[in-house]
């Protein structure tokens, strides 16, 4: 009986793993369109234009890694709040994340937007490739404080089980961003030309837009995150306390990960402009499979966090036993989709020939990485951090990137000179070492830590 209600409840839970990973995925896509529709237009505009606003998307990869560390960290104590019904503290913590998030994005503007030429000369020495990323970028910081704050509340949404409430806006975001890119990029309506700065313009105009609906959702709907001003802004010592021990190693976690994929960009950068082109555009066609992956990760967070806030530790293994299965054949179905167009999406780029066919290679040897790096996603953003386990976490992706994934790339790339697509497929070694590691540490207990919202 015990194991026929067992089998109940597991399938209650991948149930409602499936009914939230979804809107989450789409969210994401939805976010990740809009990088993918700048590429496209201003692809247009010729390769210079592409591998510029590319390095220049590299320094804000960086920078959303960071807001997805604070969004993420939180989720973690968000969810497990959620499992405790403790609606007091799930204010408290979104309003102590948005304050760190919108005061990082301040200090992020003005110290990179000083500094971004030499930033942008680490990834080539083609100075009209830096001269575009550097007009680019000056033009789209304007709209990272307003990507702040509205990251955090959109990660709010989704540990409440209600990620679908920011579907509509998501959607809204990238039609609004797509009508804008063609208008300001080409010169519509009676817009100027503005080539790659209208793409910047756009996306301001999207992410202001956007910050201003998701706070009338807040304000005029029924849902859970709203109460009292007071709540986002009762913080104590204790409570503080406990959000950076939690929240500040998956920052770091980000940020230092986000710097090691960097350094991937500094490697295929100086193999020339073709290499970079190809990989940029190979690495953002998977991202675009990946966010499936990433909702799904974070489906797991909300609902491991919600076991363990609850305390209901019985069924989280067998969730797990299910799960990482599912992901490894998800994963492998999506890339499978991907590489049997390998053929056709360089097509869609005003490439020349030779970097077109350096493109459909690239697909094929970023496979194995990035199928591997779903399942990790899973291991890592879903169950470890959902468990509140952020530092073991962090020590996983870190030693695994700097002390394998870069040392490697940089060895293949540059030293042996293996060439851009073999390097590709060298990539795949730090995920294979992170996969062994992550899989010892959920064999034991270790990783479950309980959080408590009345601190």
């Amino acid at each position: 009986m015990n194991n026929i209600q067992s089998h109940s409840l597991t399938r209650v839970l991948l149930s409602r793993h499936l009914r939230l990973s979804i809107p989450i995925s789409l969210q994401i896509l939805l976010r990740f369109l809009i990088q993918f529709v700048d590429n496209v237009v201003v692809g247009q505009l010729g390769e210079t234009a592409v591998a510029g606003v590319a390095i220049s998307n590299q320094v804000f990869f960086i920078y959303i890694l960071f807001l997805f560390g604070i969004g993420s960290g939180a989720s973690t104590l968000l969810s497990q709040f959620w499992g405790q019904k403790e609606l007091q503290g799930i204010r408290r913590s979104l309003g102590f994340a948005s304050l760190i998030s919108f005061s990082g994005s301040l200090v992020f503007c003005v110290v990179v937007g000083i500094f971004i030429p030499s930033i942008l000369r680490l990834y080539t020495t083609d100075t009209e490739v830096i001269a575009v990323g550097v007009e680019y970028f000056r033009a789209v910081l304007f709209s990272y404080p307003f990507q702040a704050i509205a990251f955090i509340f959109i990660s709010g949404f989704r540990s409440i089980e209600r990620a679908g409430a920011m579907f509509p806006v998501a959607l809204g975001a990238v039609v609004m961003n797509v009508v804008l890119d063609i208008v300001m990029v080409f010169g519509y309506l009676g817009f100027p030309a503005m080539g790659v700065v209208g793409s910047a313009y756009a996306t301001v105009i999207t992410m202001v837009v956007q910050l201003g609906v998701i706070f009338g959702i807040v304000l005029f709907t029924k849902n859970e995150i709203r109460g009292p001003i007071s709540d986002f802004f009762h913080w104590t010592k204790r409570s503080i306390t406990q959000f950076l021990r939690v929240v500040s190693p998956v920052i770091v976690n980000e940020v230092l990960w986000s710097l090691g994929t960097t350094m991937y960009f500094i490697v295929f950068g100086r193999m020339g402009t073709r290499a970079i082109t190809a990989f940029n555009i190979g690495s953002l066609l998977f991202r675009l499979v990946l966010v499936g992956g990433i909702g799904s990760g974070q489906a797991a967070t909300v609902l491991i966090g919600k076991m363990v806030g609850g305390n209901r530790l019985h069924i989280v293994k067998r969730y797990i036993s299910k799960l990482l299965p599912a992901s490894f054949l998800v994963a492998v179905g999506l890339s499978g989709i991907l590489c049997s167009l390998a053929w056709v999406i360089p097509n869609i780029y005003n490439l020349e020939g030779e970097t077109k066919a350096l493109l459909t290679y690239a697909i094929f040897g970023l496979t194995p990485l990035f199928i591997l790096r779903i399942v990790n996603l899973h291991i890592i953003i879903g169950i470890l951090r959902g468990g509140a386990d952020t530092k073991f976490a962090m020590y996983l992706e870190i030693l695994s990137i700097w002390g394998i994934g870069v040392p490697f790339a940089f060895l293949l790339g540059l030293v042996l000179e293996a060439g851009p697509v073999i390097t590709m497929i060298g990539l795949a070694t730090e995920e294979i070492v992170k996969l062994a590691i992550g899989l010892y540490r959920l064999r034991s207990d270790a990783w479950i830590k309980t959080l408590h919202a009345n601190v």
